[in-house]
């Protein structure tokens, strides 16, 4: 984020402030739209043991598509 951040202002002076008054508005709006309306359908896995599935990856389903 801080690297586009760079590269925007990198553009000029009148047009970089305004590309990154552009950005700040965009990254507030994809804020307050994940806290008004959250996807539920990813999930977290806060309980996941990784050293099991280390052990024995097919223990936990066939992963390929």
């Amino acid at each position: 984020m801080l690297t586009k951040m760079k590269i925007i202002l990198s553009n000029g002076l009148v047009s970089g402030i305004i590309s990154v008054i552009v950005y700040i508005m965009w990254c507030l709006v994809l804020f307050f739209s994940e806290l008004l309306i959250p996807d539920d359908k990813i999930e977290r896995a806060i309980d996941f043991d990784c050293l099991d599935y280390i052990e024995n990856p097919e223990s936990f389903g066939n992963h390929l598509y």
